[in-house]
């Protein structure tokens, strides 16, 4: 993938006549790869892999506001990369799948440049259409490029998610 994209602030000047300035405020190119990698072995064994590169550059002067900083702060160029591993295996009773998933990001934040995310959970399979997926998630938060004022293990937390899934 490859793009561009902007962002305008527009203005009413006049109403008689009527005039609309329009300032463009963020200038940006974005290109972005991914792979993925899915092997099934006889309907019990799941095996998931997923990566993405993205890179990210502004005009000088016409950069993103960034969500999670303090005010006025704006995103940087950067490079981001996502990937994660998926292992699940299908018990031959009550339609159980216990599986576990790592996933890895890396991009520059507020929290830690990199952020690792080991989980392990379970699928029940009621039937072909209904399941009910469960899952533990550990999300730490580190900075292997750069150097936090803080600890970036300070926002490091737990999460336990559950979604019934439905398919019609």
């Amino acid at each position: 993938y490859y793009g561009t994209y902007a962002d305008v602030e527009k203005r009413i000047e006049s109403f008689s006549p009527f005039v609309v300035e329009v300032d463009q405020t963020v200038d940006g190119q974005e290109w972005a790869a991914g792979v993925d990698l899915a092997v099934d072995i006889d309907d019990m064994v799941r095996l998931r892999t997923e990566g993405a590169m993205r890179r990210v550059s502004y005009e000088t002067g016409q950069r993103q506001p960034v969500d999670d900083g303090p005010p006025g702060a704006v995103e940087a160029d950067l490079y981001q990369l996502n990937a994660y591993v998926l292992a699940a295996y299908r018990l031959p009773w009550l339609g159980l799948e216990p599986y576990v998933w790592l996933e890895a990001i890396h991009r520059p934040s507020t929290l830690g440049d990199t952020v690792f995310i080991p989980s392990a959970g379970l699928n029940v399979h009621f039937t072909p259409e209904a399941q009910l997926k469960i899952q533990y998630a550990h999300i730490t938060f580190h900075d292997t490029v750069t150097d936090s004022v803080g600890n970036p293990s300070d926002n490091d937390f737990g999460a336990l998610v559950s979604r019934l899934v439905l398919a019609f």
